[in-house]
């Protein structure tokens, strides 16, 4: 078990942090207390004994909160999306969401100390059955709304989950299409609201996915984060369009357009539109000078 863990600087402005706070009312102070010192005792795979004893005893045992109190605020956790619970032999354990997400160097573990969670309904026919420990992108339970958004951080380590393909080499799993969504709620300041997730924006995030998931998701993080450092795709340019997750997510161009900077200047139009463009001027310009080069003085 890693000696430290990372915890992201925007955990204080996560809404699923302030939700638990919110839910807990006057425990909401100790909730929020207690997360971070879950998440630095919990093993390679994110996961812990789930009881409100062990918490209490083995995570915060100076604590004068009561079993009670730990209890209380660990269904709280569980129930909005900042930790799972799940079952084994009749024994609770819990697992940090998105756990994988925030902590370097865990390309260097082995085996979790705690059974792996059973598989959820959602994973039967998204991925084959793997021997060993491993870690998914599975649908977080409740907060149907806000699914999967802690910490607020972009992707800071590659998920560990692997297949065997069928020429025997190991090859990286497509993550659940939530994960785009869960990625853009994390970062997005300024852009678009997303309210729903349905099977319209659930199959385009499958199919952008689908070439080389890993590389998607690191390119579409860092064109979330550049796209609200633009001001035309924040809406300043002349027609008032702004980029939102739908267009993120069209095709596979306007990630690596935003990457490259296609957008960066405020004299474009918005996608499709038929305002003019930089190049347009040029080639109005010269088509002037050309014509004027005929004339008869």
């Amino acid at each position: 078990m890693a000696q430290r863990r990372m915890i992201s600087r925007n955990l204080g402005s996560s809404r699923k942090f302030h939700a638990v706070n919110a839910r807990c009312g006057k425990l909401g102070d100790f909730a929020q207390a207690l997360f971070p010192l879950i998440v630095v005792n919990a093993d390679d795979f994110g996961r812990l004994e789930g009881d409100a004893f062990t918490v209490k005893h083995k995570v915060f045992p100076v604590s004068p909160r009561t079993e009670e109190d730990f209890e209380t605020v660990l269904q709280a956790m569980n129930a909005v999306g900042l930790i799972r619970f799940y079952e084994v032999g009749g024994d609770r354990y819990l697992e940090i969401v998105n756990f994988d997400r925030e902590q370097p160097g865990l390309h260097k573990r082995t085996k979790s100390d705690y059974p792996d969670p059973p598989p959820t309904r959602e994973d039967f026919g998204k991925f084959p059955e793997v021997p060993g420990n491993s870690q998914d992108f599975r649908e977080i339970p409740g907060d149907s709304g806000n699914p999967g958004n802690f910490p607020d951080e972009p992707n800071l380590t590659e998920p560990n989950r692997t297949e065997q393909t069928r020429n025997g080499t190991a090859a990286e799993a497509a993550p659940s299409p939530e994960v785009l969504v869960e990625i853009y709620k994390a970062e997005n300041k300024k852009l678009t609201q997303v309210l729903e997730f349905g099977p319209e924006r659930r199959d385009k995030c499958k199919r952008r996915l689908a070439k080389d998931p890993k590389k998607f998701v690191d390119q579409f993080t860092r064109a979330v984060i550049k796209a609200q450092e633009t001001p035309f795709l924040c809406g300043e340019g002349d027609r008032g369009w702004k980029a939102d997750f739908d267009w993120f997510i069209a095709n596979d161009r306007h990630v690596i357009r935003v990457l490259e900077g296609r957008y960066d200047s405020a004299t474009r139009a918005s996608p499709g539109g038929g305002a003019e463009t930089v190049f347009d001027k040029i080639r109005k310009e010269r088509e002037e000078r050309n014509h004027g080069s005929d004339r008869v003085a």
